[in-house]
């Protein structure tokens, strides 16, 4: 879920996890899901490529 932009915050409100729990369990994710939801938050949501392809 982290992956396609939910917050750590929401995760854990759904899951009934605490954040650190959450932010635990996911620092696995990689360089570039962290630079694809930067530039997701960046472009207003839109793809890295601007959605063309």
């Amino acid at each position: 879920m982290l992956r396609h932009g939910m917050s750590p915050i929401q995760l854990s409100l759904i899951a009934g996890a605490s954040v650190q729990v959450i932010s635990q369990h996911y620092t696995h994710l990689t360089k570039d899901d962290a630079y694809d939801s930067m530039m997701r938050v960046h472009s207003g949501g839109r793809p890295r490529d601007g959605g063309r392809r």
